[in-house]
């Protein structure tokens, strides 16, 4: 059985929003290299995240933690991890374990930005 991979590619939207794109299988062995990118965003003052998991067909419980636990550290900064476009079966597996009462997803990039822009001008 050949083991799953996963590709991070992240890029900047002009209003300073930072995309992580994630596809694949997210499993556990994946969850330090997201958490690298987080890392790494935030030290760089970074604080409004997009995941995008569009392109992603599975993840588990230690990934959706890292998110969770790396969301509250961005709202305490005053921004925030927003997952855009999840997957049906990534969808699912965030209802079904309630995450989404703690995680905001949006279905568009565009309409987590606006909530970015309404957080900022309020």
């Amino acid at each position: 059985m050949a083991l799953a991979t996963i590709t991070v590619s992240t890029s900047i939207l002009n209003n300073n929003i930072q995309i992580i794109s994630i596809s694949g299988k997210m499993r556990m062995k994946d969850t330090t290299e997201l958490e690298n990118i987080i890392i790494g965003l935030l030290s760089k003052g970074q604080i409004q995240i997009l995941l995008d998991f569009s392109q992603t067909n599975y993840i588990n419980s230690r990934v959706i933690a890292t998110i969770v636990n790396y969301a509250r550290e961005t709202q305490k900064k005053g921004g925030d991890i927003k997952i855009i476009k999840p997957s049906k079966k990534v969808y699912e597996i965030l209802s079904l374990g309630e995450f989404d009462r703690f995680l905001s997803i949006y279905n568009s990039e565009q309409e987590a930005i606006d909530q970015f822009s309404t957080f900022n001008n309020t």
